[in-house]
């Protein structure tokens, strides 16, 4: 039996149609029980962060200890039994040591909605006035940077001065003038929601209607909260770790005693870059707060940044960044930033709208390479993707001056660094790409569960709605028993875009009933296998690899119908 949702704000918000608190009930008693809940609530994640952090340690420090040891007998002669008295200590100073001071610095900050709400004047540019009637009009016309509006849920809100210190980024202007009541939802948890009234300043009075599907949508995510299918089980996550550790120790086990160097670099490293792919689905897990729920007003998610960054070696906040805008927008043309390819790819034809707009050496380097695309994407993204994202990743954190973040690039680099340094000098080089192009496999799956899709415009899929969009601009991957680890939750594609913040280990669960909702509403439900998604998308990009020469592509707005 899943973990019913410990929050009381979540069950009385949920039993409302997730419309704000304040808006449903006025006595204080309730609302102040509500917010000791959601404190209680986040102490014990706390401790489950504590507890996590501490038995990862544990492990990675023990297994660092017994490679040591290892390494140094092998190479240097060192005596085991002196040795082990020298290395236990240290191992449990860190083992001990690491999780607190990760803790220490990474206390939850007052949630910055509360704070601003101790001036009411200061949270909103526009009088707060939840009485005053606006129309979807005025709306539209509150779409700049420093003049934004929102509507959630039936409700206008100014967040002209919030979208700057949002915790989440510079994503939420790209809805103003706009209802992002289904992506608001996406991205928060219910206790999000209290502090909503800060920012309200009138009611939306002739919104667009809902769509049907969209309907049936909120009522299956309402209903998923309240089985408790957002909060995550911690032992699930921890055998994820184990087994992304135990295939690095066989892939050191390989290098530290092959006889042959087909073995240390072969065998090697590909065990290495699975290794490599296993905890960056865990990564991902934790980056979506999949593991944890976010900290109160934002803060650094250590989770996500000691398998991101630290383990898979990116940054961790350029991934937040990117993922949330590229959920927020899925395939966009020339607008999500992870399948934003010109000039190297082509991914839909609507990019030529705005072709012209690429500088002459993008133009010439898109034309060179475009049509060579459909033998390009797959050797690409297992050959370079990787080497790309490290750099990128430094070049993110140095500018953006996450030095926490630089901190784990550097660390990464030192642990995969003195790892290479168990083989001999001529073969590290070839281990390095043999490694990385078997972890390179994890952006093959990344760009199939997109690429060969449908692709909008802000217009076309503001028409369309959450649940139709997110539909159409996705795949999954049809897995057996034997394979479904290899994907690490990216099978589900669908069901984690509907409801980025689930754990993994309920995608499965929730699949049958996306699929009904489908079914109901004539949507389609794309699932395929992993070879048939490979073809679909290469025949795709090979389809529209000729129209980098058609400058004057037609823009049409696709109809839309429920």
């Amino acid at each position: 039996m899943p973990p019913r949702a410990p929050d009381a704000l979540r069950d009385d918000i949920i039993k409302t149609n997730a419309i704000p608190l304040s808006d449903k009930v006025n006595d204080g008693a309730v609302e102040r029980d509500c917010l000791n809940n959601s404190s209680e609530m986040q102490q014990n994640h706390m401790k489950n962060h504590r507890v996590f952090l501490a038995f990862v340690s544990a492990v990675i420090a023990t297994a660092a200890a017994a490679w040591v040891e290892m390494y140094s007998s092998q190479m240097y002669g060192v005596d085991h039994a002196s040795f082990n008295r020298l290395i236990w200590i240290p191992v449990a100073v860190i083992a001990v040591a690491v999780p607190l001071i990760l803790i220490k610095f990474g206390k939850p900050k007052p949630a910055i909605a509360v704070s601003l709400q101790k001036d009411p004047n200061s949270t909103t540019k526009t009088k707060r006035d939840p009485t005053r009637k606006i129309s979807w009009k005025e709306l539209k016309e509150h779409t700049t940077e420093d003049d934004s509006w929102i509507a959630l849920h039936g409700k206008v809100y100014d967040i002209s001065k919030f979208a700057k210190v949002h915790p989440g980024g510079g994503v939420i202007s790209e809805y103003a003038g706009r209802n992002a009541s289904d992506e608001f939802e996406a991205f928060h948890t219910p206790r999000v929601r209290r502090r909503l009234p800060a920012f309200c300043i009138g009611t939306l009075v002739d919104a667009p209607a809902e769509l049907p599907s969209t309907r049936d949508y909120r009522q299956l995510r309402t209903k998923l909260w309240e089985k408790g299918w957002f909060e995550a089980d911690l032992s699930y996550f921890v055998w994820k770790d184990i087994l992304a550790l135990s295939i690095l120790m066989v892939g050191v086990y390989f290098m530290a005693s092959g006889e042959s160097a087909w073995v240390r670099m072969v065998l090697g490293g590909v065990a290495v870059g699975l290794a490599i792919q296993q905890i960056a689905f865990v990564a991902h897990d934790a980056g979506h707060r999949g593991i944890f729920h976010p900290q109160p007003g934002g803060g650094i998610n250590w989770a996500g940044w000691f398998h991101g960054t630290l383990c898979f070696g990116v940054s961790i906040e350029m991934w937040s960044d990117e993922h949330s805008r590229h959920h927020a927008y899925t395939m966009r043309p020339r607008e999500d930033p992870q399948f934003n390819y010109l000039p190297v790819f082509l991914v839909s034809k609507k990019e030529m709208k705005n072709f012209g707009d690429l500088s002459k050496l993008e133009q010439f380097l898109a034309k060179l390479l475009v049509p060579l695309q459909y033998y390009t994407l797959i050797p690409i993204s297992v050959i370079i993707g990787r080497f790309n994202l490290h750099i990128i990743s430094m070049f993110y954190a140095l500018k953006n001056k996450k030095f926490h973040d630089v901190v784990g690039l550097l660390m990464y680099c030192a642990w995969f660094g003195t790892m290479m340094n168990i083989l001999p000098a001529q073969e590290r080089i070839p281990f390095l790409f043999i490694a990385y192009i078997t972890a390179g496999i994890l952006h093959v799956q990344l760009t199939i569960s997109h690429l060969a899709t449908d692709a909008f415009t802000a217009e076309e899929d503001e028409k369309l709605q959450f649940f139709a969009f997110q539909m159409r601009t996705t795949r999954n991957i049809d897995c057996s028993w034997w394979d479904d680890w290899f994907h690490g939750g990216l099978q589900y594609q669908i069901e984690h875009h509907l409801f980025p913040q689930m754990p993994r280990h309920y995608l499965a669960k929730t699949k049958p009933l996306v699929e009904e909702l489908c079914k109901k509403h004539d949507l389609p439900y794309r699932s395929t296998s992993l070879s048939g998604a490979v073809s679909e998308c290469l025949s795709d990009l090979h389809s529209i690899r000729h129209f980098i020469d058609d400058l004057a592509y037609p823009h049409e707005i696709m109809p839309v119908s429920e």
